[in-house]
């Protein structure tokens, strides 16, 4: 819950940042629901990253500590890890798209004096 909640503040923070880049892309011409899918998707694709990156450096640890700790390195840890993973990728789409819908909203000049 509470990793949730940081990675929330965090990302919509980031998103909220770039309203001036929306703004622009607002005023070029660009469509609401196309800033909106490319807002979620570099967020989504970062925390996947993130998200395989961490699997890959946790596995050789967790699979040494596995003789000397109970419960540790068990197959039965996998269904708990991948629901936190998904309830966090969960968390960055909802961090990105609800600042984004925010911005789209706005008009374009007032958007851009945003700062």
């Amino acid at each position: 819950m509470l990793s949730s909640i940081g990675l929330y503040g965090v990302v919509s923070y980031i998103v909220k940042q770039r309203t001036r880049e929306i703004g622009i892309r607002l005023a070029i011409g660009a469509q609401p629901r196309q800033i909106l899918r490319l807002t979620m998707r570099r967020g989504f694709v970062v925390s996947v990253i993130g998200s395989l990156l961490g699997i890959g450096l946790a596995y050789p640890f967790v699979s040494g500590l596995g003789g000397n700790m109970f419960y540790v390195g068990d197959e039965s840890a996998v269904l708990p890890c991948a629901i936190a993973i998904a309830v966090l990728l969960l968390v960055v789409l909802l961090a990105s798209y609800f600042p984004a819908r925010r911005a789209t909203r706005l008009d374009p000049l007032i958007a851009l004096r945003c700062e």
